[in-house]
């Protein structure tokens, strides 16, 4: 998959608990969107907020979030980057 493209992904999250029941501390199913910055065997990285216009050297500040591939439950294509294109149910995962 194309580092630009935007992507929906659903994965499992880890969860903190503390001073609940252990039986309450188990993973949940989490969602995000974003433009896929960064990918190999472990990991992908989805940046969701970044300057709309590049910015000064320095400044190339991003929001995102990292995700263990072995966590990721479905992962799909909203938006090519290069053939800028929106993809019909195109499910990766």
């Amino acid at each position: 998959m194309p580092v630009g493209d935007l992507v929906y992904i659903r994965y499992r999250d880890h969860t903190l608990f503390r001073d609940v029941d252990p039986a309450f501390g188990c993973p949940v199913i989490r969602e995000c969107v974003g433009w896929l910055s960064h990918e190999n065997n472990e990991f992908i990285r989805l940046v969701f907020e970044r300057y709309a216009v590049p910015q000064s050297e320095g400044a190339q500040r991003e929001t995102g979030l990292a995700v263990l591939k072995s966590t990721i439950l479905e992962m799909r294509v909203l938006f090519n980057a290069l053939e800028r294109i929106q993809p019909v149910g195109g499910r990766i995962k």
